[in-house]
């Protein structure tokens, strides 16, 4: 199943949606934005 089956919306707005993220966080691949996201301080690490 999908990302965009599971949510109940089109494909096309899931890629809409991933572009939009993109663009923001200055990324241009899910690898790119994966590699931003674990950079990112979080509460719960140590």
């Amino acid at each position: 199943m999908t990302a965009a089956e599971m949510l109940g919306i089109a494909r096309s707005t899931v890629k809409s949606h991933l572009d939009a993220i993109y663009g923001k966080t200055g990324t241009n691949r899910q690898s790119e934005l994966v590699k931003l996201v674990m950079s990112l301080s979080s509460p719960l690490r140590r």
